[in-house]
């Protein structure tokens, strides 16, 4: 990263002596002049002071990885008098503007500590932080410091404003007062792409949905079991798409009764581990009340749940699991339509704002790198948003 402050060896030391050595002086001359001449208003000339506690400023960004051309300075000059018979203040103020963009990272307020903790060693030179806080809205997250003198009984004359600004992020938790839980599925588990092991390297909880028969279902379901992650049979059920060649481990609409429960004892058998059962594709067979009581007729015997993926609005898998008092809960949204980083981390950010809104959902993601990639750019995010990863388990009592 190149950068006009590069070539500044910061001593801090050093700017502790000239602030205290300016402030000292400065205060001793107004000191005189007002002893000995009350019948003139004398001014004490603070500009040098102001601009080396922007310094200060500037190269603490830039320490902090800061590229200098994210930052818009204003120095706006400024007069004042804070007694009726004492002395003029002439001082420059200046906002430091700070956009931060996506590729640094999110916004998190740890990124104002290395500033307060500076300013707080130069208390006895007249520096203070006068306040730091957190602001934003639903896309935005902002930080702000103000940076003051404590001059002749003045506790905080202002000289520096830093306001860092990112857009298109979750709010903060401290901001928005709100907390919201999130369980994501990983789907199509089997085919060992980024597989469980991979995964795990995030260090969150994620809900496994492994492929009755793929190659890799017993290996991937085996790591989930170490890793203590949870397991889901994705069972694949007939799509409306007559295109689409349905495996020998799919239930289809012309199965009969004891064909499909035997077929989802068989594919239960192959994964140990299993918690609960998603359908994988199943447009078609989800909206059908025969085949669906007896999915669910399963999943209650055996003490499982069902999650409806939703691959269809005319989906009755939820409802009549509700019906049919089954712990049941659905899939709001797909967050990889597209296997693109951005887009699916947008997606997570529109679960984590509905999570945010109703308390707990569940989303849907596959086995895909581009879906690793983005759930390990968003975790700090979620995190600083007050969004928790958790087992789809833990929301199924709670899910409207």
């Amino acid at each position: 990263m190149k950068s006009t402050f590069s070539t500044y060896r910061f001593n801090r030391i050093l700017l502790l002596g000239i602030l205290y050595s300016i402030l000292i002086g400065q205060l001793i001359i107004a000191s005189f002049h007002f002893t000995w001449h009350k019948d003139v208003r004398c001014i004490i000339n603070l500009t040098d002071t102001s601009k080396e506690i922007y310094n200060v400023v500037i190269h603490v960004m830039y320490d902090l990885g800061i590229d200098d051309t994210w930052i818009r300075i204003t120095p706006i000059e400024a007069l004042a008098t804070f007694e009726r018979q004492g002395p003029e203040y002439d001082w420059t103020l200046y906002q430091v503007e700070i956009e931060i963009p996506a590729s640094f990272g999110p916004l998190k307020a740890d990124l104002l500590m290395p500033l307060l903790r500076t300013f707080e060693e130069m208390e006895d030179s007249g520096v203070q932080v006068i306040e730091a806080r957190e602001e934003g809205d639903n896309t935005t997250r902002k930080l702000v410091a103000r940076i003051g003198l404590k001059v002749l009984g003045i506790p905080n004359l202002q000289v520096c404003e830093v306001q860092m600004r990112q857009e298109g992020v979750l709010p903060f938790a401290a901001v928005s007062g709100k907390r919201g839980r999130l369980g994501i599925i990983i789907d199509d588990i089997g085919y060992g792409r980024v597989g469980v092991e991979g995964f795990d390297r995030l260090q969150c909880p994620l809900n496994f949905a492994i492929l009755p028969h793929a190659p890799r279902a017993l290996q991937e379901a085996e790591a989930a079991v170490k890793a203590g992650h949870l397991i889901m049979l994705h069972q694949p059920m007939e799509p409306i798409d007559p295109s689409i060649i349905m495996k020998e481990d799919a239930i289809t609409v012309d199965m009969t009764d004891e064909e499909i429960l035997a077929l989802i004892d068989h594919n239960l058998s192959l994964i140990p581990g299993v918690e609960g059962i998603n359908n994988h594709m199943g447009s078609m067979a989800t909206a059908d009340e025969r085949i669906m009581r007896n999915v669910l007729s399963v999943v209650k015997e055996r003490g499982l749940f069902f999650i409806d993926s939703r691959t269809s609005s005319n989906s009755i898998g939820f409802k009549l699991g509700e019906d049919m008092g089954v712990p049941v809960g659905k899939n709001s949204s797909f967050i990889d339509n597209e296997s693109d980083v951005e887009y699916i981390k947008e997606r997570i950010r529109y679960l984590a704002r509905k999570a945010l809104e109703s308390g707990s959902l569940i989303g849907i993601g596959h086995d895909r790198p581009a879906t690793f990639e983005a759930l390990s750019q968003m975790i700090e995010e979620l995190e600083t948003a007050g969004v928790e990863l958790i087992y789809v388990r833990e929301l199924l009592e709670v899910i409207e």
